[in-house]
């Protein structure tokens, strides 16, 4: 690597093979890559910088999944009302009913 991108690349790599993520401390991840030639190749400000870019990877990943979970499940229930309460003469079921009704399904 010769550019400083493709050396933060590197870095980036390297601490993704060790495992790094959000658990990790600066100082683990400065230990797990001190006999890392390539790694101190970058300045530690730099180093830095991209361990908080990992930590904030992380955590947006994080985020995605979580709102795919509520996505689905929002789907789900929503799917077990239809499926439950289509005839026309469930127009008149209250809240409470329904409530009662679905308590023991995964989606309620």
């Amino acid at each position: 690597p010769e550019t400083a991108a493709e050396m933060r690349r590197v870095y980036w790599d390297l601490m993704k093979e060790k495992g790094v993520d959000e658990s990790w401390t600066w100082q683990g991840v400065s230990e797990a890559m001190r006999d890392e030639p390539q790694a101190m190749r970058l300045s530690e400000p730099m180093r830095k910088q991209c361990f908080a870019e990992l930590l904030g990877f992380h955590k947006r990943q994080k985020d995605v999944e979580a709102r795919k979970r509520e996505r689905g499940a929002a789907s789900a229930f929503e799917r077990l009302v239809e499926e439950r309460f289509c005839k026309p003469e469930d127009l008149t079921i209250t809240y409470e009913e329904a409530a009662q009704q679905l308590s023991g399904e995964e989606a309620w």
